[in-house]
């Protein structure tokens, strides 16, 4: 079993203990109170521990990573998240939009463009929420195809961006 101090990690803001916790423990809950306080630590200097925690087998943590990158604002970021964008598992997608969103990065407009017909409300609602951040013209004639749709909740995430 693995035996790991993560209170006091938290306490000490231990990054380097913290880092041992993602890398060895078996378990995805002590990774996830790891990948959750070093999201809160937020150290631009420690972008590819959050872009390595995108491939964690737990959604937890790759969600919480994708937040963390999402503030941190890092371009090298983006590119790992469009890939988070394409994930099987529906519930990592709306953070990987939401976390590009904040980014800003023009890269991330047609992933974003292609979002908006993801089967998954969410992943639609945060699509459309990150490409009015982004603020680039190529998504207009999109969002407003957006707005004709089924969901007045969608709808209302649409006329927001």
């Amino acid at each position: 079993m693995d035996e790991f101090d993560l209170e006091r990690m938290k306490k000490e803001k231990d990054v380097r203990g913290l880092l041992e916790v993602l890398r060895d423990s078996k378990s995805s809950n002590d990774r996830l109170i790891a990948m959750f306080t070093l999201g809160e630590i937020i150290d631009p200097e420690k972008v590819q521990i959050f872009i390595d925690a995108l491939k964690d087998p737990d959604q937890w943590v790759q969600r919480i990573s994708a937040a963390a990158l999402g503030r941190i604002g890092d371009p090298q970021a983006v590119d790992p998240l469009i890939h988070l964008l394409y994930d099987s598992n529906p519930d990592v997608r709306p953070d990987a939009a939401a976390a590009l969103g904040r980014i800003g990065d023009s890269r991330a407009v047609d992933p974003l463009i292609h979002a908006l017909s993801d089967p998954e409300p969410n992943v639609q609602a945060d699509a459309a929420r990150a490409l009015g951040r982004i603020g680039n013209l190529k998504a207009v004639d999109p969002l407003v195809r957006a707005l004709n749709g089924p969901d007045p909740w969608i709808r209302s995430f649409v006329v927001e961006a």
